[in-house]
């Protein structure tokens, strides 16, 4: 399967008969070749993972499935805004944490994030991928309440996958976090072990893929993170 970045979170993954697209918000898109089938997600409603043009795109394809995060709504008002037409509509699923939806020929299981909307747990084509969408250790240290709370819902959700084959993991790596934005991204790499492992949320720093592989913490696995440098970087897995 290949991934290709787009921008930001956004990633376009392409396997023999599939096509996924994780939380466009802006940048090139590919085209879906002619015969695949396409799925579109979005992770939560936050305007840098979900925007009206990820529908547009999506009916370039034949039937393509809509997997929305449970905080995205879709009422008549918010449809006209996004340009949604009732066919698509019909193709959209909003998921909670632990609901399992097969769509277009892959199988997606939703875990609840620290932030907003859920994660996805992906089985298609023979390959398991895990997109984070905003699941992550956000540790500000500015609510030491929140933090706490949030840090034993990471893990609580990653529990769920131990054991899980992880082919991809696209996780998040903001530079915003200052010193703590390392934390949640060692946290998945060391218990879950995926073969490989993409940088996303990355607000324009791609210096921080170079400065994450550094640490001693990533000793194990810096060889498996991609170093995306631009959209439009493609990789194999």
């Amino acid at each position: 399967m290949r991934a290709t970045y787009i921008d930001h979170s956004g990633f376009f993954l392409e396997g023999e008969r599939s096509c996924l697209l994780f939380d466009y918000y802006r940048g090139e898109l590919p085209e879906v070749p002619a015969g695949k089938q396409l799925v579109a997600f979005a992770s939560h409603h936050h305007p840098d993972h979900y925007v009206p043009e990820m529908f547009a795109y999506g009916e370039r394809a034949r039937d393509t499935r809509y997997l929305l995060g449970c905080d995205v709504t879709l009422n008549a008002v918010n449809r006209q805004r996004m340009g949604v037409s009732d066919d698509a509509f019909a193709r959209c699923t909003r998921m909670h944490k632990d609901d399992v939806v097969v769509a277009n020929g892959a199988t997606v299981r939703a875990l609840r994030s620290t932030d907003m909307g859920v994660a996805f747990y992906v089985e298609c084509e023979d390959r398991h991928i895990y997109f984070a969408g905003d699941h992550n250790l956000w540790i500000w240290h500015e609510d030491a309440n929140f933090d706490r709370a949030q840090v034993a819902r990471f893990y609580e959700e990653i529990e769920k996958l131990r054991g899980l084959r992880i082919d991809a993991a696209f996780l998040p790596l903001d530079p915003r976090l200052g010193e703590e934005y390392w934390r949640g991204f060692d946290a998945f790499a060391r218990l879950l072990e995926p073969a490989h492992i993409f940088p996303m949320h990355m607000v324009g720093d791609y210096d921080i893929i170079r400065r994450m592989k550094a640490r001693d913490c990533a000793r194990p696995y810096r060889a498996r993170i991609a170093e995306i440098r631009q959209g439009g970087d493609c990789f194999e897995f």
